[in-house]
């Protein structure tokens, strides 16, 4: 089931500069219900350099209908 009332929102992109303190992440969720691993699933994805990580493409691929 999904529930709109939780979610992420990205305050500061891949290559944002950020200084200590300063929020990269909004978390929303309903009475603190799986907040302790969300945050733990969160803070591992994210990591903070001193340098900008390197340049994506836009488009990852493209998909045909044959």
């Amino acid at each position: 089931v999904v529930d709109p009332g939780v979610g992420i929102e990205i305050l500061a992109g891949p290559g944002a500069a950020v200084r200590a303190g300063d929020p990269v992440l909004l978390l929303r969720h309903r009475e603190g219900r799986g907040l302790d691993t969300a945050m733990a699933l969160l803070g591992a994805g994210i990591t903070i350099s001193e340098t900008p990580p390197p340049a994506r493409p836009l488009i990852l691929e493209t998909i045909t209908h044959v």
